[in-house]
C-alpha cells in the first residue's frame, strides 16, 4: 500500500490525533526491516527509465533513494 494513502486517511483528524494514528499504522505495516527493504527495492525496480537530460526525474529518483536510505 502507498504510504501517502495511509497518511491522507488521517488528515481530517488534525496533527495531534492524525499524526500518531498514521505513524502507528505505518509502524505496524513496515515494522519488519525486510519488508521495508523489499518495498524500496520493488519501487526502484519499476521506476521508469530516466533519460540523461531529464534532470528533474533524476532529482526525484535521488530523493527516493535518500528516502530508502532513511527507511532502512
Amino acid at each position: 500500500m502507498n504510504q501517502n494513502r495511509i497518511v491522507v486517511r488521517y488528515l481530517c483528524l488534525g496533527v495531534t490525533r492524525g499524526y500518531p494514528a498514521a505513524a502507528n499504522e505505518l509502524e505496524e505495516l513496515y515494522r519488519d526491516p525486510e519488508v521495508r527493504v523489499a518495498a524500496c527495492v520493488k519501487k526502484a525496480l519499476i521506476w521508469l527509465t530516466i533519460k540523461p537530460d531529464n534532470h528533474k526525474a533524476l532529482d526525484e529518483f535521488g530523493v527516493f533513494l535518500s528516502q530508502c536510505e532513511n527507511v532502512v
